[in-house]
């Protein structure tokens, strides 16, 4: 019973709606593109329509039958968990219906890796995506919206109903595009300063952003810039824009080094802890998507 729950996706039976989702995308003939939790295919046999190379990766031993039996050589079927695979070495491209309930590894996965993908489409829950992609879709932004800001865009392509779906989801369901910015707003140099600056930040236990960040950043220099970006000091680390919190990062470079120092591996310490959180989860049925 566990091992179906698990399991379970509310799959796409329209043929016709796939088309377009498919069409919608930037897949073209020169691209490899994976697909997590491929089911009976309904996606794969469109995406092999346009794609260069098709790789699915499916857990269910009957899915995996199926795919197998399509006729194409451009095809790869790998069965077992996305997660436990290694990702491609060459540029790639992702379009999945992915498990509601793995929602946050695999876009953690995807994103925090040293190859992520150029282009990426997952049907997924509106509220999760929401929480992902943080301003303008939801009225705040989290830690993982701000880590993400400066090398991809969110948006959403298509909003589904809930009839497209069998067994039909209780929730809102969203097409949702993660692009990789082409000019990303902060150096390759400066990825883990930035990634740690911004975790420093987040888990600070202080009624405000200026409080929290002036155990590295001296208050009157936020103070200068706040004023200058017309906004108060008195907000928290999820009421500032994606933007801001670069402008603060790059107010960093100049405190002095033992302040810099006190931000060293705050990103590393925070991967371990949701390595931990993950594990946890992977031993029972994840009923909480929330908790990422």
């Amino acid at each position: 019973m566990i091992k179906s729950i698990a399991y379970s996706q509310n799959l796409l039976v329209d043929d016709n709606l796939v088309e377009k989702l498919v069409s919608l995308s930037t897949v073209d003939q020169n691209d490899t593109v994976l697909e997590i939790g491929a089911g009976k295919g309904i996606i794969t046999k469109e995406l092999l329509k346009k794609a260069g190379s098709v790789v699915v990766f499916e857990i269910d031993q009957e899915f995996v039958n199926i795919l197998k039996s399509i006729p194409d050589n451009k095809l790869v079927v790998k069965n077992g968990n996305f997660l436990d695979f290694d990702l491609p070495k060459d540029k790639y491209k992702v379009f999945a219906n992915i498990p509601f309930n793995k929602t946050s590894e695999i876009i953690k996965r995807l994103l925090f890796s040293n190859n992520p993908p150029t282009d990426t489409y997952l049907v997924a829950q509106k509220e999760a995506v929401e929480r992902f992609a943080g301003k303008p879709f939801n009225n705040k932004n989290n830690l993982l919206s701000v880590l993400f800001n400066p090398w991809f865009e969110f948006s959403i392509t298509h909003n589904f109903n809930r009839t497209d779906f069998k067994p039909t989801p209780n929730v809102d369901t969203v097409l949702l595009n993660i692009k990789l910015r082409s000019n990303p707003k902060i150096l390759d140099q400066d990825k883990e300063a930035y990634r740690d600056f911004v975790v420093f930040g987040f888990n600070q236990m202080a009624p405000n952003i200026l409080e929290g960040l002036s155990k590295v950043i001296n208050k009157n220099h936020i103070i200068k810039l706040f004023n200058k970006l017309n906004i108060p000091t008195n907000f928290k680390p999820t009421e500032l824009d994606k933007d801001t919190w670069i402008d603060i990062f790059g107010l960093l470079k100049y405190q002095k080094q033992n302040k810099r120092n006190l931000i060293k591996n705050a990103y590393l310490k925070w991967v371990k802890q949701q390595e931990n959180i993950e594990k946890i989860n992977r031993t029972r049925v994840d009923k909480d998507w929330k908790n990422y």
